[in-house]
């Protein structure tokens, strides 16, 4: 992120928000698993996959962002996980 630019704090900000939303899910398939739950494990499976699509696309923006406003030349961009 580079320090005073206003789209990359709320991108970054958008992209916490999006890795810790699948957090709880975790927790209650973890839960469901225990208890054998397969109707509730392939529910929290399909929420997982949602919340782990949002937090992708929210990173690719963040890259996006990156390539087109901050880019110093090749090699320049921030990696991300």
């Amino acid at each position: 992120m580079h320090s005073g630019c206003e789209v990359c704090e709320r991108l970054w900000r958008e992209y916490a928000v999006a890795a810790a939303s699948h957090i709880p899910l975790e927790s209650k398939l973890l839960q469901a698993g225990r208890n054998r739950d397969f109707r509730r494990i392939a529910e929290l499976n399909r929420r997982m996959d949602a919340a782990l699509a949002v937090r992708s696309e929210r990173r690719d923006r963040i890259r996006r962002h990156e390539a087109a406003a901050h880019e110093k030349g090749a090699g320049g961009g921030v990696e991300y996980s």
